[in-house]
Formats: C-alpha cells, sequence, structure tokens
C-alpha cells in the first residue's frame, strides 16, 4: 500500500526541473505537510554532474538524506560538494595539469597491447595498468603508493586490489603482449629484427628472504651481500627493446644466452638472425649452439683469457693492415670443441687495434689500481674485508690464506701488452671488417637500456619489490619493460630526449 505524502519522512529532497538546456537538478527542505519546499537551491545539470559520478542523481539523494532540516542553503552546498564532488577534478583537467599522461596513454591505445590477450572481466585493468606504466617513467615507487598516489592526484582511481591482480593478467599473457608491442613497430616502421643486440646484466633486493628468483650471484652492482636476480634483454638496432627474460640470481651470463634464443624463436617466430653479444657469451657451446641453429652471430672474445699462442699472434705485428685508421687482421678458424670434435663451421677472428682504446684500457686499470692503494695498510697491503665489493680483483692477488691482498706487478704488466687491441668472431663472411666493427658498436645502446632501466625507472628497484609476494615483483618487471619500451619508441620516432634527468619532463 502507497503511503500517503504525510506518513513520508521529512527530509531534504531533490527536485528536477526540465528545461531546454537540459534537466536541472535543486535540493531543498520540504514543509511540513511535504507539498512544495520551504526554500530549495540549485545545483546544477545533470549532464553535467556526471563528470563527477555517473548516476549523480542517485549519489546526491543518497548524501542529502541525512542533511539535518536546521541547515541552511549554504550549509548544504558546502557539505555537499565536499562529499559529492570531493575536489575532484574532471579527466580533461587532469590532462592538463599531467600532460605526460596523456601521452603515456595514447601511446598505450596505440600499441593496443591487450589484443588476443585472454578475456577478462575486469573493468580497470586498462586504467590500472597505464597508471602503473606512468608511474615508471615518471617516478618509480611501490604498487601500493602509485595507487596513493593516482588516488591523491585523481586520475580514474581504483581500488588497491585492482592494482596487484593486474600483475597477474599481465604475467599470464606476458608472451602476447611483447607480440603485440612487436607487431606494431614492425607494421608501421622498417623495424627489423633480423639483427638482434643481447646482454645480461643484475639488480639486486634488499630482503632478508630468498626465495624464488631470488639468488646470491656475481653481482655487476657491486652488491655482492645481497639477493639478485639476472636479466637478459635483446633490443633492434635503434636500441628498442624487443624482448627481455628473467633468471635466478646465481646464474651465470654465459648460460643465458641459448635459453633466451630459444625463447625468441618460439615468440616471434624467428628463423633467421644475427646475435650480436659482448664477451660474457663467448663461450663455445654458446657459437655451437648458433651454428647448430644455423644462426648469425658477432661476438667479442676474451682475449685475455686466450691460449698463449693466440696470444702471441696478437702482439705479433705481421699481417696488421691500416685502412683508413683502423689497424686490423683476420685469420679463418674451425669451429671446434677443445681443439676436437669439428663441426664443419667456420668462423673469422677479427682483431683490431685502436689509440683511443689503449688510453682508456690504461685509465680504467689506473683507477682500480688507485682505488687499491687508497685502503693499503703500511704494509701495502688491503684487508678482504676493505676489499669487499670490489668489482675487479685481477690486479690483486691474496696472500696470508686470502685475509690480505696486494698489488700483483706481473698481472698489471702483462695486462698494459693488451692496451687498445680488441677481438672479434663471427660467421657473417658476407660483412666487411668495419661493417662487422660497426654493428659491434651499438652494444652501448642495450647497455643504455639497462641503465635507464636500473637508473631512471627502477632506481627503487631494492626497495620496490620488497612488500610484494614472491611471485609480483617478477610480474611488476613486465611494466619496467614496456617503460623502457615506450620511451625509446619515442626517442627512435621523435628524437625525444630519453635521459630524463629532468624529472619534470613527466612531472
Amino acid at each position: 500500500m502507497k503511503k500517503s505524502r504525510n506518513d513520508v519522512k521529512r527530509q531534504w529532497r531533490t527536485s528536477i526541473a526540465r528545461v531546454k538546456k537540459g534537466e536541472y537538478l535543486s535540493i531543498g527542505v520540504p514543509r511540513p505537510d511535504n507539498k512544495g519546499f520551504v526554500y530549495r537551491l540549485g545545483y546544477g545539470y545533470l549532464h553535467e554532474l556526471k563528470q563527477y559520478h555517473d548516476d549523480p542523481l542517485a549519489i546526491i539523494k543518497a548524501i542529502i538524506a541525512n542533511f539535518p532540516l536546521s541547515w541552511t542553503k549554504e550549509q548544504a552546498r558546502t557539505k555537499l560538494d565536499e562529499i559529492f564532488k570531493e575536489k575532484k577534478e574532471t579527466k580533461k583537467e587532469v590532462l592538463e595539469r599531467f600532460k605526460s599522461y596523456e601521452v603515456v596513454e595514447k601511446l598505450f591505445d596505440y600499441f593496443n597491447i591487450f589484443n588476443d590477450c585472454s578475456p577478462t572481466k575486469s573493468t580497470t585493468l586498462k586504467d590500472v595498468v597505464l597508471q602503473l606504466i606512468y608511474q615508471r617513467i615518471k617516478n618509480p615507487i611501490s604498487v601500493f603508493n602509485t595507487y596513493k598516489t593516482a588516488k591523491k592526484e585523481k586520475i580514474d582511481t581504483h581500488s588497491k586490489n585492482s592494482f596487484y591482480r593486474s600483475l597477474d593478467y599481465i604475467a599470464k599473457n606476458k608472451d602476447e603482449i611483447l607480440r603485440n608491442l612487436n607487431a606494431k613497430i614492425c607494421a608501421n616502421t622498417n623495424r627489423k629484427i633480423d639483427v638482434l643486440w643481447f646482454d645480461a646484466t643484475t639488480t639486486y633486493f634488499e630482503t632478508f628472504s630468498r626465495e624464488g628468483y631470488k639468488k646470491p650471484g656475481y653481482s655487476k652492482d657491486g652488491k655482492f651481500k645481497e639477493d639478485q636476480i639476472v636479466i637478459g634483454m635483446a633490443t633492434d638496432e635503434n636500441g628498442i627493446p624487443l624482448h627481455y627474460k628473467i633468471f635466478p640470481g646465481n646464474v651465470a651470463d654465459p648460460n643465458t644466452l641459448i635459453p633466451f634464443m630459444l625463447e625468441i624463436a618460439d615468440i616471434y617466430e624467428v628463423n633467421s638472425v644475427t646475435i650480436i653479444a659482448d664477451k660474457g657469451m663467448s663461450v663455445n657451446r654458446n657459437i655451437r649452439f648458433l651454428e647448430s641453429k644455423n644462426w648469425k652471430y658477432i661476438i667479442s672474445y676474451r682475449m685475455k683469457a686466450g691460449s698463449k699462442q693466440f696470444k702471441e699472434y696478437i702482439l705479433d705485428e705481421k699481417d696488421y693492415i691500416n685502412d683508413g685508421g683502423l689497424i686490423y687482421k683476420t685469420r679463418d678458424i674451425a669451429s671446434s670443441y677443445n681443439k676436437k670434435r669439428i663441426n664443419g663451421h667456420f668462423r673469422r677472428q677479427i682483431i683490431s687495434f685502436s689509440q683511443k682504446l689503449a688510453t682508456k684500457d690504461k685509465n680504467d686499470r689506473d683507477i682500480l689500481i688507485q682505488n687499491f692503494t687508497k685502503k693499503m695498510n703500511k704494509d701495502n697491503l688491503v684487508s678482504c674485508d676493505d676489499l669487499a665489493g670490489s668489482k675487479k680483483y685481477r690486479f690483486f692477488k691474496p696472500i696470508n690464506k686470502g685475509a690480505f691482498y696486494e698489488l700483483d706487478i706481473e698481472k698489471i704488466q702483462e695486462d698494459q701488452k693488451y692496451d687498445g687491441y680488441y677481438v672479434y668472431e663471427t660467421n657473417r663472411t658476407d660483412l666487411s671488417v668495419k661493417e662487422v666493427i660497426n654493428l659491434y658498436s651499438k652494444q652501448w645502446q642495450i647497455e643504455s637500456n639497462f641503465k635507464t632501466l636500473k637508473g631512471k625507472l627502477s632506481g627503487t628497484v631494492p626497495n620496490v619489490f620488497i612488500n610484494l609476494k614472491p611471485y609480483c615483483w617478477l610480474h611488476l618487471f613486465m611494466f619496467h619493460f614496456i617503460s623502457v619500451f615506450k620511451l625509446h619508441h619515442l626517442h627512435s620516432k621523435f628524437k625525444i630526449r630519453t635521459d630524463w634527468k629532468k624529472q619534470n619532463h613527466w612531472a
């Protein structure tokens, strides 16, 4: 049975006036008989109020239902604004204040990274992932702090759990997302992935738990007391990342190449490729693997770890050619294992000499020696504890069962002989020496990616992941990769600077 007007509880109410411009909302205090209003105030057109909530009428009704009847119009308006509008900016205003957010959003839409990914019922996934990527670029912080920052800045705020759930979705669809990124680049540019630059690095964690991929290992950051992971990455000729793979922290560099390349072949259907890598990958099993796949390679050779005969060949001035300032000599050798087990493949060794490199080699060695001498005691020794964290020990030798170290003069003199020399090994017989060296010289681009990844984007890696569940930080790394990918895409396409020393580019 419908209640009479007099039986209805007297409270603040809404009224709608339909005018030419649209439906205009007012709120007010009804008369004691609930017929008409004692007073009311206009609040705005419904279509304009939708910038704050999708259903403004329902929200406002719920808010004003508990307003005291004694309130004035000014008190009611102030409280309603405080609750309903929450000082919330429209998306247009947000984008005006955070212009770089719009850039990232357009890139996100352009690459359509969720194309052909597994279905999801989530209505917040895109917004959450976009915010995580934007924050990776702007100022890397934890997932929780990204959520809090988005809430503070009023950028399509969603629940904290939606941020963490996005990590699982990203992990589940990692391969498809990487394929989508590559497909979009290839479809709209002349990107080629028949030549790839590969390298591996480490990043450490300041945690007290050792689980999953976090293992102690050789640290390229000099953090030998911390657990770490190993990251493998490949880039194209423009330095834009193609692929990454995470390895346990105790995996040595040479052991990353084969599983990485097998994954590349599977995801991107690569049949013919030239892989360019530094001497960290220069082990026989890697080269034999590439040859077994009929893949090409340009890999620098561990010259100082070579045989006595090979070192004599390098220092022998015979057969060196001076080609417009490029000094080199070459020889072809059969691919073998322990000088046996010939597999029918041949590789070319290129030995080059550069006075510029000779100066650099000398300076690098002098810095190591100077750092060592600064720590010497009165007996010209450095304790093991004082040397801890040093990356390179090759000019020092242990004494007293490793308790102390002293300069190894013989090693220093031996090292000096090879200043300026560099050795490349390749099975690309179609390339000239200059072409081989020029291709290898782009290896700095992947090192730049790592620097960006570890220094600019994930400078807080040791703390970003500390409170995440074991699997979460692994998924979060995908956001770091996508961020680096997009930065280098911008740089390649528009020559926009990607050395983000001035954070206000993105603030």
